[in-house]
């Protein structure tokens, strides 16, 4: 088979912002195998200095699963491809896609952050862009929506690269082929239960042919990115980023004389950044939020708390939503938004909310003592009331160690909030 094809497609990524190692999530299926040979491949012909790793995420949901992990795993051995098998938790009840999508990208995302690696490569082909329009469609996306995947997206400091949405799931075929490489059939893709396969075995019949559909995803998304930039330079003088985590828009009246359209991209954006999402919320949550911040004061939104004050609209972190981790290296992102740069000395020791309700009675009431301060309160008082319960604290069993907004910390910390999805990415 000619290469050249699939490697004028990886030509393209710029390898010296990868780090040292270049993850592959394979499943085993026809399209993960195919970017697993070809990456290997391509690596090995260019010289690339980089290590590539193979990971199967195990969701526990089949009988099969485990066994096909081990499958994948005997054949990538043979091929000298380092692979790795993840295991979600067992979990009670049915379990849908949607939630094993979200299971598979936290296990995946936890290996990348805990190893320091900024890229994963994902096997999403031009079948899987047209039948996510059509679902999209379905479900009344935006012109943001309807953009699809992107080729190349950095979410938070990992590049999520996708090279073969320009291919169809025949052309990954053929290059399995050509290595007499067999790979996994998923029985679940076939099951009328889920409406991606619905589409799928219908997709002739649609209105539209399915070249024109990715002609149509182009579109968007060019049109896509010409808002971005557009919104970005409309909206500069009109957002303020805390690097305590939160956002405002600073003039209100400003924000509702903007276009419906152009204030739902910019909350989607914010409820995101926020939040640390990476999907954009309905179009249903964007329009009641529209609404709300005429209507009300205080309000929730997409994980978010948001309070109409003056002239200002805040959002923050929803307490709820608390994320209390193990802190097992200096550097790493808390709350899938806040980037920390630590001491080691904090190595072992959980960070939380402050006002996360788990924790006991006595560090509780050092927080208290600590917010009251002389030292401190001046720091605390100057947030915005409702950002103040979600700022992180760090600790060690009984002890506080830290709460670096208000400028308490044992050991030197550093917490950052620098969004760069979206608009945000534009703005700095």
């Amino acid at each position: 088979m000619n290469y050249k094809t699939y490697f004028e497609i990886l030509n393209k990524i710029n390898w010296e912002k990868l780090s040292k190692k270049i993850i592959v999530a394979v499943s085993g299926g026809a399209d993960s195998m195919a970017l697993t040979l070809t990456l290997n491949k391509y690596l090995k012909e260019k010289q690339i200095q980089k290590e590539l790793i193979a990971i199967t995420v195990n969701h526990k949901i089949r009988k099969e699963a485990e066994q096909e992990a081990k499958q994948v795993q005997i054949w990538l051995n043979k091929l000298a491809i380092e692979h790795k098998i993840l295991k979600c938790l067992p979990q009670k009840g049915k379990i849908s896609q949607n939630l094993a999508r979200k299971n598979r990208f936290e296990l995946l995302n936890n290996y990348l952050t805990e190893n320091n690696i900024n890229n994963i490569f994902l096997a999403h082909h031009a079948d899987d862009q047209i039948e996510s329009f059509w679902l999209r469609l379905a479900k009344k996306s935006g012109i943001f929506g309807l953009a699809c995947m992107e080729h190349i997206r950095k979410n938070n400091q990992i590049y999520i690269i996708r090279p073969f949405l320009k291919l169809k799931k025949n052309d990954l075929k053929e290059i399995c082929q050509s290595y007499g490489q067999k790979w996994i059939e998923d029985p679940s893709n076939i099951s009328n239960k889920y409406s991606r396969n619905i589409v799928r075995k219908n997709i002739d019949n649609f209105p539209i042919k399915q070249k024109d559909v990715l002609r149509l995803i182009d579109c968007f998304f060019a049109i896509k990115k010409n808002m971005q930039k557009n919104i970005a330079l409309n909206v500069k003088d009109m957002i303020f980023i805390s690097n305590n985590g939160y956002i405002e828009i600073v003039n209100k009246d400003s924000f509702n004389r903007l276009d419906s359209i152009v204030k739902k991209h910019i909350l989607s954006d914010i409820l995101n950044a926020v939040r640390g999402n990476k999907y954009p919320p309905r179009q249903k949550i964007l329009g009641n939020t529209i609404q709300k911040i005429k209507d009300c004061k205080i309000f929730t939104a997409n994980g978010c708390l948001i309070e109409v004050k003056d002239k200002k609209i805040i959002f923050a972190r929803e307490v709820r939503k608390t994320q209390t981790v193990t802190i097992k290296k200096q550097n790493f992102t808390w709350d899938k938004r806040i980037e920390i740069m630590a001491d080691e000395k904090y190595i072992g020791a959980k960070i939380s909310m402050l006002k996360d309700k788990n924790l006991n009675n006595e560090l509780k009431q050092e927080i208290e003592d600590k917010i009251k301060d002389k030292n401190y309160k001046k720091n605390y008082q100057k947030l915005p009331k409702i950002v103040k319960n979600s700022i992180p604290i760090i600790y060690k069993g009984k002890n506080l160690l830290a709460i670096p907004n208000i400028g308490y910390k044992k050991y030197d910390i550093d917490c950052n909030f620098t969004p760069k999805i979206g608009i945000f990415g534009l703005l700095r």
